[in-house]
């Protein structure tokens, strides 16, 4: 019963959580979701083969496959946030399985679910402040120091609007330099990561100077009274991050030659004065092998009507290249590749924020297709994503949801017939009466709960799954198969 109990303050402390955000909610949210599966796929990946599951009454089998496929679509997921309150949903059909709600009010939060019939549990804020109190000085990284309810409180206190404007002059010296080093244009037909351009202006700067800049723009931005709280975040093992950085800066001008890249850099620029700035860095390596030769080209910026950033080293790459009309509309193109693992993926949003996507990937050789879109239906938009495998037509996994304004709850919270029981009394170690009744309604509810579910499955399959059920309500009884045999 003890662990019992810990379940269910875990979930008023998770949904207790949300207060804040539904505080400021005036009207009803909600979400709807349904989850459907290639069974077949799914038991083959785990190892299990199609399978069969026996029944003692139905004629022949039914398979373990067509009973997850079976289970998945009378499933719906429902959610609804109101002020001060959220709520999640389980239905079998039209019928609720199961469902679980928290309302926060001032001085305690109210549990409901349907598991718990009229019955509502009601836990103090102190009580609840207490718990998360405990919990945050359990996340407490012992040797490090670093307590998360310090990093949060510092967090809360941070002055961004005066964070941006430091960070922009800090950029803005750091630009300042580098126009120092730059040398004269070259005006000409230039063609750099498949753009064309008309000028180039070199930047004579070492991979020491550039490190040094950029560390120095560090070191002057730490040393802003906007940023003192991250600061001593980063203090609280007993760091000195100035001297960090000062070591770091150091360390890096006492590597071996052998180590730093040369580099080249230069800034494109086309008709309508766009750049794009482009780094290629080689490095010869060690004789012994210890440093690996390398050669890393990178490019960013704005042109052709493109925003392109592009990196290259060796065997790894990434692409990606965004082109935005004037309308808002954009399509992004990005391909990534490393080791083991290359994507390719398209993303297209609109003007009204909606969005399509298309990623295929190759991971260890297993090909994996994902396909994502959302769309608007007046005050609520539409998700659907799809997951393939193998390259199949069918995909192993669809979630399809819904989500905007509108949404009732269905859970009692208060009213004649529901009775409120203190968590002070389920915790009473010395009087479990409180504590016994919850866990025989909750036993009741969850047998209810299964019957409904089998209710609105088909036959052979409700079969199968009541014959299941009772082989673990009696295990002493005759026995069954069990999913994953085969015949």
């Amino acid at each position: 019963m003890v662990s019992l109990i810990s379940i269910l303050l875990t979930i008023v402390m998770a949904f207790a959580s949300f207060s804040g955000v539904t505080a400021a909610v005036t009207e009803p949210v909600s979400f709807e979701a349904k989850i459907a599966a290639d069974g077949a796929t799914i038991m083959a990946l785990t190892g299990a083969g199609a399978g069969t599951a026996g029944t003692d009454t139905a004629e022949g089998t039914v398979s373990v496959a067509k009973v997850i496929e079976d289970v998945l679509s009378i499933l719906t997921f429902k959610g609804v946030a109101n002020q001060g309150a959220a709520e999640l949903a389980v239905y079998a059909g039209e019928d609720v399985l199961l469902s679980i709600g928290v309302k926060n009010g001032e001085e305690s939060s109210v549990l409901a679910s349907s598991l718990l019939g009229s019955q509502v549990i009601s836990v103090s804020a102190e009580q609840i402040q207490q718990m998360q109190q405990q919990t945050t000085e359990s996340m407490v990284q012992g040797a490090s120091g670093i307590n998360i309810q310090s990093i949060t409180e510092q967090l809360q206190n941070l002055d961004t609007v005066q964070i941006t404007a430091d960070v922009q002059e800090v950029l803005t010296k750091l630009e300042a330099a580098l126009q120092e080093k730059q040398g004269e244009t070259e005006n000409g037909e230039f063609t750099v990561d498949g753009m064309a351009f008309t000028g180039k202006t070199p930047v004579n700067a070492t991979y020491d100077e550039l490190i040094e800049m950029a560390f120095g723009g560090f070191r002057e931005l730490m040393a802003k009274e906007s940023l003192q709280p991250i600061v001593q975040i980063a203090s609280q093992g007993g760091t000195d991050l100035a001297a960090e950085i000062d070591k770091a800066l150091e360390d890096i001008k006492n590597q071996p030659a052998e180590e730093k890249p040369e580099l080249q850099i230069a800034i494109y620029t086309d008709a309508d004065n766009c750049a794009y700035t482009v780094c290629d860095a080689s490095r010869k390596g060690s004789e012994d092998g210890t440093v690996k030769a390398e050669e890393t080209h990178i490019g960013y910026g704005l042109a052709d009507g493109k925003t392109k950033l592009i990196a290259i080293s060796n065997e790894s790459s990434v692409d990606l290249t965004a082109v935005t009309a004037e309308d808002g509309a954009c399509e992004i193109l990005a391909n990534l590749k490393a080791e083991g693992v290359e994507t390719a993926a398209t993303v297209k949003t609109s003007a009204d924020g909606t969005y399509e996507m298309t990623c295929d990937a190759q991971y260890q050789g297993l090909p994996v297709k994902i396909k994502s879109a959302t769309t608007k239906d007046g005050e609520r938009e539409n998700f659907l994503m799809e997951v393939f495998l193998f390259g199949a037509e069918k995909p192993l996994v669809t979630i399809s949801c819904s989500s905007g304004k509108g949404g009732e709850m269905i859970s009692a919270f208060e009213g004649e017939s529901v009775t409120t029981v203190p968590y002070e009394k389920l915790a009473d170690e010395n009087d479990t009466t409180a504590a016994n009744q919850i866990q025989m309604t909750l036993m009741g509810k969850l047998m209810q709960a299964i019957t409904v579910l089998t209710k609105n499955l088909p036959e052979e399959t409700a079969t199968w799954l009541s014959s299941q059920i009772a082989t673990l309500m009696n295990p002493g009884g005759s026995t069954t198969e069990t999913p994953g045999s085969n015949e």
